[in-house]
């Protein structure tokens, strides 16, 4: 990945997530923003690669074109001027360019443990009630696990 896209990821992560909103959420971690569009694009497709980087390339050219500097470069206050100019934008380009920009940070601080258990979220304790339910289509018991379908379809032992 680019240094450049590295450090306006880096950048953007406070200004997406909001770091002082809630005062019992821990703070996001930018380099794990980083990590995880790193992560990401290596799994994901090649073209979500090349429009993930494109963004934010134009986010600093933007960025230069409006106060001269790139974006990792301006005080926190200059980026979030930056940033609400951006999120005042209306039409599907601006919202698109926006998730892009955003994507890293909110999916990097949202799969934390620590934050799913503060937002109520105990995976853990869910995947074992998940696993303890049991579903058909017609709403009717399932069988044991361990019982053999006989030919007919009937159950055997019933």
């Amino acid at each position: 990945m680019l240094r450049i896209v590295e450090e306006t990821v880096e950048a953007i992560t406070p200004h997406v997530l909001g770091c002082d909103a809630f005062e019992e959420l821990p703070d996001p971690d930018p380099r794990a923003s980083v990590e995880f569009l790193d992560r990401w694009t290596a799994m994901g497709i090649p073209e979500f690669r090349a429009v993930s980087t494109l963004a934010f390339l134009a986010l600093n050219v933007y960025s230069f074109l409006r106060t001269g500097r790139l974006f990792p470069r301006l005080d926190p206050d200059s980026q979030a001027h930056l940033l609400e100019r951006l999120y005042r934008a209306k039409g599907m380009l601006p919202y698109q360019f926006l998730y892009f920009l955003s994507t890293p940070a909110v999916n990097a601080y949202y799969s934390r443990i620590d934050v799913q258990l503060l937002l109520g979220f105990d995976i853990a304790a869910l995947k074992e009630e998940s696993e303890r339910r049991l579903v058909t289509r017609d709403g009717g018991p399932l069988p044991p696990r361990d019982a053999a379908a006989a030919p007919s379809g009937e159950v055997a032992g019933r």
